[in-house]
């Protein structure tokens, strides 16, 4: 007897089958792949990063060396994506929390004083626990409303700054911001600019 393979016409209904169970799986209706999603802690945190790192790179610090309409533009792009990454990346504080205080510089260097220690105060209310950013936004503020012949406010910041961070076992830099605070405290540097002429 020959061996011969014999096939069979295979019956409509199971080519209708087979078809349909080939569309599905190239149409992503077969089992289901997890992708990566946005609530991913880690892909978030590359994302809050990336977004961070555009603003300053392609944006924040090029304004600085542009004049006129261009350099208006940079900072509005940046503050933009800057206000994006504290507003849907508050999950990521260490970014979120560099975004705020780089907005609120931006405010500061547009000279919208209120705007930039609105912004710096929401470092500390939204993000307490970013002791580094916290810090550096009380010292902006402070610095910032000193230079502005506000030193009333001023004072408020700097010590809210001693109250936190003057300690002994504080890091160097800490130390350096704290001294800081301190002598505009006692008068050496919170001179207003009219006394400085």
């Amino acid at each position: 007897m020959n061996s011969k393979l014999v096939m069979e016409p295979m019956p409509r209904a199971n080519i209708l089958v087979l078809l349909l169970f080939a569309v599905g799986l190239l149409t992503g209706c077969g089992p289901k792949r997890v992708p990566p999603t946005a609530a991913d802690p880690l892909q978030r945190y590359a994302a809050a990063k990336a977004l961070f790192e555009r603003a300053s790179r392609e944006f924040h610090i090029p304004s600085a060396q542009a004049r006129g309409p261009e350099r208006t533009k940079l900072e509005d792009l940046a503050a933009a994506l800057y206000a994006d990454v504290a507003r849907n990346y508050a999950d990521q504080p260490i970014w979120a929390s560099q975004a705020l205080r780089s907005l609120g510089h931006l405010h500061a260097a547009r000279t919208n004083i209120n705007e930039a220690i609105k912004v710096y105060a929401q470092v500390a209310e939204k993000f307490p626990q970013q002791d580094f950013e916290v810090l550096m936004a009380w010292k902006s503020a402070g610095d910032l409303l000193s230079d502005a012949d506000r030193p009333a406010e001023a004072k408020l910041y700097y010590e809210k700054l001693l109250a936190r961070f003057d300690k002994p076992d504080a890091l160097p830099i800490v130390q350096s911001v704290v001294r800081g605070a301190k002598a505009r405290l006692n008068g050496e540097l919170l001179l207003s600019s009219r006394d400085r002429q």
